[in-house]
């Protein structure tokens, strides 16, 4: 997960994809073509300043939070995203389960809820949808960033969105408990050192307890 760009969870699209291999970029870092059009003539301030920001305003999404207050920080962050005006776009998404567009027809159809239904042309399906992440070449850096933070509000990704404990590298999971971004990483980290002492603090304070109880 360090070594690569996630793309993917269990083989479906991330449309914030971008925005998570933003989150874990270091200058001088190879990155997709689509990143690289966007940091485009960005200077090293102004990408590390913005990528601070977005840090701090994604964080708490990272950890749990009551009812009250996860509610005021996706407030925050809907009226955040308002500000930008971006504007309405549609478009038009072949979303035949077998069309000649791969992936593409999969995507489509991922989109259908209470509010989005297909639009059926003779044998063919598409999904027609509003959304507004077309990229401008005249936005701000800020302004292009967080399209994928409205991306992936708005398809739940970010719902998943986690930091591994070990490494720091962001990431999107494919599980709720998941808290690191592989399984190696969850061992170096139980293995450290300073967690093995305390396991085994804690060990000996349990047998003493029990020891007490039962005398």
């Amino acid at each position: 997960m360090t070594q690569q760009r996630q793309k993917e969870v269990k083989g479906k699209k991330l449309y914030a994809a971008p925005l998570i291999e933003f989150l874990n970029y270091a200058p001088g870092q190879s990155v997709s073509s689509l990143l690289s059009i966007i940091l485009r003539d960005q200077t090293h301030k102004d990408v590390a300043q913005l990528q601070e920001q977005l840090i701090a305003d994604l964080l708490p999404l990272t950890t749990q939070a009551s009812y009250q207050d996860a509610d005021g920080y996706l407030q925050a962050l809907a009226r955040k995203l308002q500000s930008f005006n971006y504007p309405l776009r549609f478009s038009s998404l072949p979303a035949d389960k077998d069309n000649p567009f791969g992936d593409e027809g999969r995507n489509a159809r991922a989109l259908l809820g209470h509010d989005q239904k297909l639009h059926k042309w003779g044998k063919h399906q598409w999904v027609f949808t509003p959304s507004f992440y077309g990229i401008d070449r005249d936005y701000s850096l800020e302004k292009k960033l967080y399209l994928f933070v409205a991306a992936g509000l708005q398809h739940g990704e970010l719902s998943m969105l986690r930091r591994c404990q070990h490494c720091k590298v962001f990431f999107v999971a494919d599980e709720m408990r998941q808290v690191f971004c592989s399984r190696d990483h969850a061992r170096s980290y139980y293995d450290a050192p300073e967690r093995a002492a305390e396991r085994v603090r804690i060990s000996r304070e349990e047998r003493a307890r029990e020891k007490r109880e039962t005398n």
